[in-house]
């Protein structure tokens, strides 16, 4: 089976990513580039396709479980079904929409209100995001100045990378730096987890009450 198939079905192993953004943005474009590095100028809107692709980072093989989703207000309502069973997100703006850039502020606590329950960070349960700001080759049109998305991400402590589909830049980095991030998150985990399994018990005394 080629892998970057769409598929229907899932893989319980698999990095599961989710796309989001408001339509037009370049999400399909995004993955089509990662896929078997084409552009395609042609818009078609998408409602929900998933990609399957094996990537090597590192030295090492992740399997992704991509999912493309619909960025128009009429899909709005899926968009915590499709929060709920990502593991990592890109959230694409357009750098020439300054509205789309409002978009994944949104996202980001959208993400945080579905995801982080009984107060926990998107660290302790290794959710990774990466802000996406795409048509980097449109940047005589900027709406949306680099440092102010730059510095919107460090702030919620995410990724940042600004890309084009159209020359390439920077597409597979996206998802490489992610996946990168999330792998080294989980060793940080684990290692804690392993730390307070050695930890000795202290032992307890207990007392009677003599009436």
């Amino acid at each position: 089976m080629d892998d970057y198939s769409i598929s229907s079905q899932g893989n319980s192993d698999a990095v599961k990513i989710v796309v989001l953004g408001q339509g037009g943005v370049g999400k399909t474009c995004l993955i089509l580039r990662l896929r078997n590095d084409d552009f395609d100028e042609n818009y078609v809107p998408t409602l929900q396709d998933t990609y399957h692709k094996n990537l090597v980072v590192d030295g090492l093989v992740t399997q992704l479980e991509i999912l493309d989703t619909a960025g128009q207000e009429d899909y709005e309502v899926l968009r915590d079904m499709w929060i709920r069973n990502g593991q990592c997100f890109i959230l694409m703006y357009s750098i020439n929409n300054q509205e789309s850039f409002e978009d994944v502020k949104s996202l980001v606590k959208r993400i945080e209100m579905v995801k982080c329950i009984n107060q926990k960070t998107f660290q302790e349960m290794n959710i990774q995001i990466i802000i996406v700001g795409s048509k980097l080759d449109l940047d005589s049109e900027r709406q949306v100045k680099r440092e102010l998305a730059e510095n919107f991400a460090k702030q919620h402590n995410l990724l940042f990378k600004e890309t084009s589909a159209k020359t390439g830049q920077g597409c597979v980095e996206v998802f490489e730096d992610l996946i990168r991030k999330q792998k080294n998150q989980q060793k940080d985990i684990n290692q804690k987890q392993s730390k307070s399994k050695t930890k000795p018990k202290k032992k307890r005394r207990f007392r009677c009450n003599l009436i």
